[in-house]
């Protein structure tokens, strides 16, 4: 995750990214990021209501190691695609698509 005040790109900026997809896989795992916010969603539509982390979690581990499933958790939250309604915690934090409501 890169976090950056402001709208600024410096070198510094650039060299995160850079690193990011070359060491990191940040474009390989792109699809398990997608397929993590489509499952959020399908479930959410399904049941009307905020879906489990675990449940999320459990499916990405299918294709992804652990930490790196959740990892994919923390950066959809930080870049706003999904929210976790507030009083819960993990594994049992309840997550939703950013900006939805389940009424």
């Amino acid at each position: 995750m890169i976090r950056v005040a402001g709208n600024v790109v410096d070198t510094n900026v650039v060299g995160s990214i850079e690193y990011a997809v070359k060491h990191l896989g940040a474009n390989k795992y792109y699809p398990a990021m997608a397929a993590a916010v489509n499952l959020i969603r399908l479930e959410q539509q399904r049941t009307k209501k905020p879906v489990k982390e675990y449940k999320i979690r459990q499916m990405l581990e299918k294709e992804v190691p652990p930490f790196l499933a959740v990892q994919i958790l923390d950066s959809l939250i930080a870049s706003r695609r999904i929210t976790v309604l507030p009083g819960t915690d993990v594994p049992n934090r309840e997550l939703m698509i950013y900006g939805s409501s389940t009424s």
